[in-house]
């Protein structure tokens, strides 16, 4: 029981996949996962048939390698991606995207590209609210999966692209 309880706490808070994504598997609404996730609704409260489509989906994800994915340029991807909707949000209207200006900077310096797109939007903190929280977590996660042996500039493959439209994909339907 408490392994289940960890994966669903493991999948909510701190996977990075989606509420979206997770209602797509699960058939649970983006409200009800979204009390869950925000804290609102204790998960020990959650009924018996949600924890078990949220484990099943925990076990599927990691099955197909979306948990746990330790690949470097996937990782590398989704970071530019979180970086991307990040400036959507908060760039004043008219500035270019995060996408137009250093897609292809990113994939030949990423180390050095993410920490200058870093330094940029944490220059506008000051707009900073609950959605810029969440991906300020992400981008925690993210890092943390990428380890500090892979975290330099080394050229990234054409995979990374994959990891950047994949989770650029998912959290905007959650932004």
């Amino acid at each position: 029981m408490q392994e289940a309880k960890r994966a669903i706490e493991y999948l909510l808070f701190e996977s990075g996949i989606s509420n979206y994504k997770i209602s797509q598997m699960t058939g649970i609404s983006p409200p009800v996962l979204g009390k869950y996730s925000n804290g609102k609704s204790d998960i020990e409260n959650m009924t018996f048939g949600n924890a078990i489509k949220l484990y099943n989906c925990y076990l599927q994800l990691k099955e197909e390698k979306e948990i746990g994915n330790k690949d470097r340029d996937l990782l590398f991807g989704r970071l530019f991606g979180v970086c991307d909707v990040f400036g959507q949000l908060v760039f004043e209207k008219g500035k270019s995207a995060v996408q137009a200006r250093y897609m292809e900077k990113f994939q030949r310096k990423p180390m050095t590209t993410f920490a200058k797109i870093h330094e940029e939007l944490m220059n506008y903190t000051h707009k900073f609210g609950d959605k810029e929280e969440r991906l300020i977590r992400l981008f925690d996660q993210i890092v943390d999966k990428i380890g500090i042996e892979s975290y330099d500039d080394r050229p990234l493959s054409d995979k990374w692209l994959l990891g950047f439209y994949k989770q650029r994909h998912e959290i905007a339907s959650d932004v």
